[in-house]
Formats: C-alpha cells, structure tokens, sequence
C-alpha cells in the first residue's frame, strides 16, 4: 500500500505542484519510517512557523490540537539528489482563518529582499565577511531566512569596497541606514546587518542586527550563538520588524492581572517573565508585585483572555478565582 500511495504522488505531482503558494509549502525528507500523519503535522508546524514573525510559537494549543489532515492539502512526491522529498501545499484560506482562531495575525505580504552585510568583529579588528571565507557561517544564515520565506542578498565586493564596516559618532546614523543610502545602480528596499563578535576572551561568538526599511531602524542586543546556528536570532528579530513596520494591525488590547505562585528561586522567575513575553499577543507585561514567592503582573493583550489560558494551562496549575479580584491564579507546577 506504501508503494502504491507513494507512486500515485510522484504521477501527480508535477501538476499538484504547479499552483503552490512557497509561503504554504513545506518540503520534508520522506523517510519510510516516517507515517503521513506525523509529516503532515511536521508541514504545519513548518508553514506556521514561516508565517509569524519573530519566534517561532512552537506551543500554541489552538495550533497544537489542530489535526493537520482535516486541513485542505495536496501532495506531491520527488526525488531530489537521490533522496526522497514530500512537498505538502496547504490551502492558504485554511491555514490563514487557523492562526486568526489561534490568536495570531500570519504575515503574508511584507517580505523584501535583504540587502545582508555580514561583519566579523575581534577586538580592534573589524571587516565585511564573505561566503567563501565563513562556508559554515553563511550556510547557517541562509538556513534561518529560509525557515522564514525571506530571501538574502549580499553587496558586491565593489560595494563594499566604498565604506567601511562601522559607523563614527559624528555620523549619528545607523550602520544600516548609512548601507542603505550609499550610491547604487538599484538601491535596496530593505538592509540587514548582522555582527558576529569574537573579542572576549573565551573566544565565544555573540550575535547582534540592525535593520532598515521604510524609513524605519531597529536594532537589538547580543546573544551568544554558534556558528552552526548563526542568523537564527538576527533572522526572527528582522522578521518582527519587517511585519510591524508595515502589515501588522492595531488590534484592540485590553489588560488582565495575572498572579502566578511557587515561583520560589530567581531562574523560575526568569523563565516566566521571559515566557510571558515571548507569547503572541502578549503586547506588555507590568509586575507589580512580589511577595514572597508569588508574583503580580499586568498583562497588556491583543488576543482573547481564554486563548491565554490555554496556553498558560500547558506549563501552569489554574488555581480557583478568590471572590472579589478580579485577578487569574496560576501556579508553578512542581
């Protein structure tokens, strides 16, 4: 049956293939021991993925529950370099109204080719790194855009050759705005720049962007990151930034307390404010107070309070309602 399943796909393939949407699609190695319903799930969680800006929503519940196979699909099978590959287009309708009930806005449209300086610095040192000098480094980095649907575009070498990797104060421009506004024969719609730093004396390497587009500049802190991995952190911030400045919609917010218990050491408090703030929808988070081993937080949202609920209900103990507050009760689950 596995055979027939996988000759009917390759026969029709080429013409399922013709009309696919890339933003839709994922493409998956096709192991036999793989069932289609666990690659299907895998597609989704791929095409989601892509479509929200900034961190990938990995626990989601409205998206977690969702059955992939009730979801409008084609298939189609191809050998690529002798290895087997599944390439499942989604119905976009489908998956669009899915993020809309999940309590995400997809982002579609916003995706201009990046115009992505690539600098190394070490201490005093500083230069524009190329593809054939960092193989690994920029094999990464075209790794995370493409999880991302967004597509890479490095200067010339004669371009580069016209500035300098960094930015003295009497300038008081970003390094990317001052990339974006050096004379070309087609000027940029959008510029990326991302530094790889390696002048502490562990030797390890941190990662930090700035970006511009439309008039726009962000930028973000350092994170340590790996070689292996490098672009991931830059890719999603760029991302973000590239769907606020120009698809992201002023939804109506509203405010909740939220009060969460047990959280007895500094590390459970880190990984809860830095949880709270990383979940989509969630537009601030206050705290108010701290007692004991209980904290107090306001939560600015643009997404229903039940959907927050069921996301905090995956890593939290829902606790009674105390008459009179109107406050959410939560705690550690231990």
């Amino acid at each position: 049956m596995r055979y027939y399943f996988l000759f009917i796909l390759f026969l029709f393939g080429t013409c399922c293939a013709q009309n696919s949407n890339p933003l839709y699609e994922a493409v998956i190695d096709f192991p036999a021991k793989n069932s289609l319903q666990a690659n299907l799930k895998l597609g989704l969680q791929l095409v989601i993925n892509r479509l929200t800006p900034g961190e990938n929503d990995l626990e989601n519940p409205v998206i977690q529950s969702t059955n992939a196979n009730t979801l409008p699909h084609t298939l189609h099978y191809q050998t690529m370099q002798h290895r087997p590959k599944l390439y499942i287009q989604f119905e976009p309708k489908a998956i669009n109204q899915l993020m809309e009930r999940a309590g995400q806005q997809p982002w579609i449209k916003t995706r201009p080719v990046l115009q992505t300086w690539v600098v190394m610095r070490h201490r005093l040192e500083c230069h524009f790194a190329k593809a054939e000098q960092y193989p690994e480094l920029f094999k990464s980095l075209q790794t995370a855009a493409e999880k991302k649907g967004l597509k890479l575009e490095y200067p010339t070498v004669a371009l580069m050759s016209k500035t300098k990797p960094e930015v003295s104060i009497s300038e008081r421009l970003p390094i990317s705005e001052k990339f974006a506004k050096l004379p070309q024969p087609h000027p940029p719609v959008a510029v990326l720049v991302i530094e790889f730093n390696t002048s502490n004396s562990k030797g390890e390497l941190w990662e930090s962007w700035d970006a511009f587009f439309q008039g726009e500049w962000s930028n973000n802190q350092a994170i340590q990151t790996t070689a292996q991995s490098a672009g991931d952190y830059s890719i999603k911030g760029v991302s973000k930034f590239l769907f606020k400045v120009a698809e992201e919609r002023k939804m109506t917010s509203h405010s909740i307390y939220l009060n969460i218990h047990h959280i007895d050491t500094a590390e459970s408090f880190e990984n809860l404010d830095e949880y709270l703030q990383h979940i989509p929808g969630v537009l601030k988070t206050s705290i108010n107070s701290v007692t004991a081993d209980t904290v107090l937080y306001t939560l600015d949202l643009n997404i229903p309070t039940e959907l927050l609920e069921n996301r905090l209900n995956n890593k939290y103990e829902r606790l009674p309602d105390i008459p009179g507050e109107n406050i959410i009760n939560y705690r550690f689950k231990t």
